[in-house]
């Protein structure tokens, strides 16, 4: 029997190298790591334990910071979770209510009959004001932390939030649809976190406010009409749209006289307490703005615009 030769392929040891990488604005070198192991052992005052410590501890901080920004996304799944449940808890109530009211000539007892809806409403009107404390207490917390910009899939973020909203939208028999713009640059970055609280709360809000109808969602990436020093600023626009009741046009400029004043959203928290105010709240954070447009009976479209840079 012939001996066969092995094929092996020997590379270089490269343990020592150093590669140097320019990430605009600032330069930056890749070592391998031993070379790492290398230059810090060279530093006074360190030795081989104190570098596997050091190692160690590295490892930890990276362990929390994973498992901050995972309690981070599982709060803000547990405040939308608690507001759908009680949004739709008290749409079912005005709903009864309504259908009460309309057949009101089957009752043979009216004044009981009436007693009877308003202390219904009575009922909704608390519970949906008890809603609103919990949840304004724990987005107190969101609120409170700083924007933490990261590279995250457009697309993603969209199909995730529609999948979360699916079974709000069936019990309100509404048809939610997305359409995303045609060869879009899908990964930026941005806040994640914030954006999809922001689309959460506009889409829910329009699920909560109508019945069977159809919202639709369209996600556009434009350039940003203040783009000077930097080619990768962009624009990251939401529009959530519906066929459902409408605004009127006196309420329309009331919602918008309050989104135009931030220090009065700080002042009465109720303000913060609709989907459509908190979101208004995170868009001026993320030094965005938000338009609403309506025709009562008809339609409602509200456009998002968010600041976000390309990923390359």
């Amino acid at each position: 029997m012939k001996n066969k030769k092995k094929n092996i392929n020997t590379t270089k040891d490269i343990s020592q190298d150093v590669w140097t990488i320019h990430i605009p604005p600032i330069p930056a070198k890749l070592v391998s790591t031993a070379k790492e192991r290398n230059i810090y052992l060279c530093t006074e005052n360190m030795n081989a334990d104190k570098y596997i410590g050091m190692k160690i501890k590295l490892q930890q901080a990276e362990d929390y910071l994973e498992e901050a920004e995972s309690m981070k996304q599982y709060c803000i799944d547990l405040i939308q979770k608690i507001k759908y449940t009680f949004d739709l808890t008290t749409a079912k109530i005005q709903d009864l209510a309504d259908d009460l009211l309309c057949w009101q000539n089957d009752f043979k007892e009216k004044e009981y009959k009436t007693t009877s809806v308003a202390r219904i409403l009575n009922y909704a009107a608390n519970l949906q004001d008890y809603c609103n404390r919990i949840v304004y207490s724990l987005r107190g917390q969101i609120e409170l932390q700083n924007v933490h910009s990261k590279k995250f899939s457009i697309q993603k973020l969209l199909k995730d939030t529609i999948s979360s909203l699916k079974e709000m939208a069936e019990d309100r028999e509404i048809s939610l649809s997305y359409n995303v713009q045609d060869n879009i640059n899908d990964i930026v970055i941005g806040d994640s976190f914030l954006l999809q609280t922001i689309l959460s709360q506009l889409i829910s809000g329009a699920i909560r406010v109508n019945k069977s109808c159809k919202v639709d969602v369209i996600v556009m990436l434009f350039v940003a009409p203040y783009r000077k020093e930097n080619e990768k600023d962009k624009i990251l626009r939401f529009i959530v749209r519906d066929n459902g009741k409408g605004i009127s046009q006196d309420k329309l400029q009331e919602i918008n006289a309050k989104f135009s004043d931030l220090n009065s959203a700080l002042e009465y928290p109720e303000i913060l307490n609709s989907s459509l105010g908190f979101a208004n709240y995170i868009v001026n954070k993320l030094s965005g703005k938000l338009e609403i447009k309506s025709k009562a009976n008809k339609c409602t479209a509200i456009i998002c615009d968010i600041p976000v840079q390309l990923f390359n």
